[in-house]
């Protein structure tokens, strides 16, 4: 969360600053023939990840889209755990063996409206968009040896959808940047990522369906 309160006061300091740093007309934003293709980073409030986008204008103020991106989920007591050792007095840390291993594929379908085409003469657009499509969750069983996560790995599919507002900025002849913000909706069927069972303590974290949450993105692509 941290990460999208972040990427939330960005986007105001470059709305407040965009006046005077994109200026330049060199690479007109509301060019119809425009297509940008390029990557992304997304944090979510339970993962984050990589992918890669690609849109096109259809109007001036109209875009289409395919987005796909690869997110890693976590879980709240995936961080290290330190250990105190009173025979020799020293610590030492290591990774919990029962930290959670979930990764999803997502396939999405875009559509971004822009606004204030031909009303401003910088080289920014504020727009909403939306997105949606087909996701791949990959489950690996939560144990440490990898021959055997990858030996046992299950998967689940479901449609999710995400809505963004934020802003895109183009300049330099070829080049763009954009900053967004929004809500994720990703729910499957059953629950997905049940934690390794103990009899002598209480698993670390409770498998869920629910992976819906806040979203950032940050984006660069480059002019086709």
């Amino acid at each position: 969360m941290n990460t999208i309160k972040k990427s939330l006061f960005l986007l105001i300091f470059l709305l407040l600053s965009s006046g005077s740093a994109f200026s330049q007309d060199m690479f007109p934003i509301d060019n119809p023939r425009n297509r940008i293709a390029g990557l992304a980073l997304f944090q979510t409030s339970s993962g984050a990840g990589v992918g890669g986008f690609y849109e096109k204008h259809i109007s001036s103020s109209d875009k289409i889209g395919a987005i796909a991106r690869l997110i890693v989920q976590r879980g709240e007591n995936d961080y290290p755990v330190t250990y105190y050792d009173p025979y020799y007095g020293g610590r030492y840390t290591m990774e919990r063996s029962d930290k959670r291993r979930i990764s999803m594929l997502e396939t999405y379908f875009s559509y971004k409206k822009l606004f204030f085409t031909d009303m401003i003469a910088n080289n920014f657009r504020p727009y909403v968009q939306l997105n949606a499509g087909p996701v791949i969750a990959f489950d690996p069983p939560n144990v440490p040896e990898f021959k055997t996560r990858m030996k046992n790995i299950s998967t689940a599919f479901t449609v999710g959808a995400n809505i963004n507002i934020g802003v895109d900025f183009l300049w330099d002849s070829s080049t763009s940047f954009s900053i967004s913000f929004g809500y994720d909706y990703l729910k499957f069927r059953d629950k997905l990522d049940p934690p390794p069972k103990y009899e002598d303590y209480e698993p670390p974290y409770e498998a869920k369906s629910n992976y819906s949450g806040m979203i950032g993105v940050i984006r660069l692509g480059k002019k086709l």
